[in-house]
């Protein structure tokens, strides 16, 4: 089965940049209903040619002409598909901009407790960096914080 082109995408649905929506076209070219369903994990999927795709890959597709290597949602919704809220990024620019993890028992982000103190570390390249052990987690977390922004910048969450 050949790789969907942005021709069939086209051919097949037509994307509001506005509103993130896809709608399936029919043979004279008119708008009809709403395509695909979300995914466990919040993402649209769309079957083309009984194969799945997401639709944020989708709109990378129809807007730019070319498969995207990674994309990030820059309000961390994966169902907002809107054009103004995609951005291409790096593997590292992904996992800096995502959520806390279910396991994290403190519910903040790169806060550990060490004893009767909290540490803050934060990785960046592959590097972990020691920001430091703290009196109370928010300082430990107001520093994770700080150090995301330098780090990461538009991509900290």
């Amino acid at each position: 089965m050949a790789e969907l082109t942005a021709v069939r995408l086209r051919e097949l649905l037509s994307y509001d940049p506005e509103t993130g929506i896809f709608r399936w076209r029919n043979p004279q070219g008119k708008r009809r209903a709403i395509a695909g369903s979300p995914e466990p994990r919040g993402y649209v999927r769309i079957a083309i040619d009984r194969r799945l795709y997401r639709a944020h890959r989708l709109a990378f597709l129809y807007m730019i002409g070319e498969w995207p290597s990674q994309i990030d949602h820059c309000n961390g919704n994966p169902a907002d598909n809107r054009w103004v809220n995609l951005r291409l990024e790096t593997r590292s620019e992904n996992a800096a901009n995502g959520c806390t993890p279910r396991n994290n028992l403190l519910g903040l982000r790169g806060v550990t407790r060490a004893y009767r103190k909290f540490h803050a570390r934060i990785t960046h390249k592959k590097r972990r960096i020691d920001l430091g052990l703290y009196a109370t987690r928010e300082e430990a977390a107001a520093a994770y914080r700080g150090a995301a922004r330098a780090l990461f910048g538009k991509f900290a969450r």
